[in-house]
């Protein structure tokens, strides 16, 4: 769900004309890099937004990005960089590279996409991934259909956010987000989808309950 909920911040953001980095959008063709024909399907799946402008420009940047991220970013825009990837294994580095991606964005806002592993409280690189984020979201596997996006920080809220859960499915191609409704962990097996004795009955092995939902014990 990174790349769906990635799709879904610039969509939302179109009218700032955001800038779309990563490494999967778009491929080598005779010396010049081109959007994917899978990317341009799933924009064009997008049909509630308008992508270009009457002449026919985009109203997003795409920018073909491996490494050295913060030289790239653009001053004062949304970027939107999907996905980061430590190639040497040494993933302590990723707070280097955000706090570099975090200077030179200077007052834009920047939305780096980690890989995760699932059910991880951190994305690699552990606690560094924390260090210069002012909101983080966590995406897990939520049953067997559904993704789950829980707060993992945030500085500054009008209520308490860190902690909270999500549920949500995705459709059309992977990029409509529905179905979203708060969940809170099963009282069972705390989260786990299972007990000591099995699969959890009372959350069918999902681990977790719709808040609106949740059986009195």
């Amino acid at each position: 769900g990174k790349t769906t909920v990635s799709l879904n911040f610039l969509a939302e953001n179109i009218e700032l004309e955001p800038v779309l980095m990563g490494n999967e959008f778009t491929s080598l063709v005779e010396k010049e890099y081109q959007p994917t024909p899978r990317f341009l399907n799933r924009i064009d799946a997008m049909d509630w937004v308008s992508w270009v402008y009457e002449d026919g420009s985009d109203r997003f940047t795409l920018l073909p990005v491996f490494d050295d991220f913060a030289e790239n970013v653009v001053k004062d825009k949304i970027n939107i960089i999907d996905w980061i990837n430590i190639e040497s294994g040494e993933h302590y580095m990723i707070g280097s590279v955000l706090n570099g991606i975090k200077k030179a964005v200077g007052r834009g806002i920047a939305i780096p996409v980690l890989q995760k592993g699932e059910g991880a409280e951190t994305a690699r690189g552990g606690q560094f991934t924390k260090d210069f984020a002012d909101l983080e979201l966590l995406l897990d596997k939520h049953g067997a259909m559904e993704s789950r996006l829980t707060v993992g920080k945030c500085k500054e809220s009008t209520e308490p956010l860190t902690g909270r859960s999500w549920a949500f499915q995705i459709r059309n191609k992977g990029v409509s987000i529905c179905n979203v409704r708060e969940v809170v962990k099963c009282w069972n097996c705390h989260g786990k989808g299972f007990t000591n004795h099995g699969g959890c009955p009372e959350c069918n092995e999902v681990g977790w309950f719709d808040k609106k939902a949740v059986p009195i014990v």
